[in-house]
């Protein structure tokens, strides 16, 4: 019994590394390591949403690749006892912190933060031609929709995209997130609105979601996150 327990511990492992984008998990005690790209992290348990293996069968062939991203989440409670102000829940939904971590290389990084995939939204052409900008009350920000008859979603802005001034180089000197509403009996208002949003260190791309009662919030978040995750990386 024991040895077919270890040959099915070893298939397991050998589908992981099967898939050439799986990241290499391992669990050693309550430590998961994560090896993304040239990064690594240590990562405590509770916050990885990787498949883990165990640290012995590291030595196998092909379980040695660094994949190219990661799961981790990060609970509301300890978000909210953080960062002030935050909502841990909007009624039966938890406001935990999903995050994405992504290996962009150099190159990789310089053209996620490259302007031109927002061109058409900032000069009003192509399919933002009918674009709608509305400001947001009680924000020094600006909605975007693509056109009027699609109002579920939207990109957010902290500045105004006025077509007749350059579109800003960097994107993170305008951009915000990319925000859908959705509807759901379980809301006590009925809809539920986030925004999808990034940071970028070095060459790493950490994405996460804000709900739309924290977004006030975003730049706290985002430090927030971001710190947390460089505190579990090694190299």
């Amino acid at each position: 019994m024991k040895v077919l327990k270890v040959a099915l511990v070893i298939i397991a492992a050998l589908c992981v590394a099967a898939n050439a984008n799986a990241t290499l998990a391992l669990k050693q005690g309550s430590t998961v390591i994560l090896k993304i790209g040239n990064h690594e992290f240590h990562v405590p348990e509770q916050y990885s949403r990787e498949a883990t293996i165990p640290l012995w069968l590291e030595f196998l062939p092909g379980l040695d690749d660094d994949g190219s991203d990661a799961l981790l989440m990060i609970p509301a409670e300890e978000v909210s006892q953080d960062i002030e102000g935050y909502a841990a829940r909007d009624n039966t939904i938890r406001e935990d912190i999903s995050i994405r971590i992504s290996d962009l290389g150099d190159h990789g990084a310089a053209k996620y933060r490259h302007t031109a995939g927002f061109r058409d939204l900032w000069y009003a052409k192509g399919e933002y031609a009918e674009r709608v900008v509305e400001p947001v009350k009680g924000e020094p920000w600006f909605r975007v929709y693509r056109e009027p008859t699609m109002r579920y979603t939207w990109e957010l802005l902290k500045q105004y995209p006025d077509p007749s001034k350059p579109i800003p180089p960097d994107l993170f000197d305008y951009w915000i997130g990319t925000c859908l509403e959705s509807h759901s009996p379980l809301l006590s208002p009925g809809n539920l609105a986030s925004c999808d949003t990034s940071a970028i260190v070095g060459d790493l791309l950490i994405e996460f979601s804000v709900s739309q009662q924290n977004l006030h919030l975003i730049d706290r978040v985002k430090a927030y996150v971001v710190r947390r995750i460089l505190a579990w990386r090694i190299k």
